[in-house]
């Protein structure tokens, strides 16, 4: 994952729930995403986002949406 699809995946987060209650407490949105988005490793992105506090959907965006060192996964 590159800092521009970091950014571009909290962007999707913040489109997706208009707040933190629409969060089911899954990663389903940013798995989803992940896919989406073709990202060359998803399991590295989503424990780089884990390793960060993002849990579920809400914690990654409030967690690591000012991270500006993602990985290249």
């Amino acid at each position: 994952m590159t800092p521009e699809q970091h950014e571009a995946l909290c962007e999707h987060l913040m489109d997706s729930m208009q707040s933190p209650a629409d969060c089911d407490h899954t990663l389903r949105r940013t798995t989803q995403w992940l896919s989406e988005a073709s990202t060359r490793d998803a399991p590295a992105a989503l424990a780089w986002l884990k390793k960060k506090g993002g849990y579920c959907d809400c914690e990654v965006l409030m967690n690591t949406m000012s991270m500006d060192e993602a990985p290249n996964a």
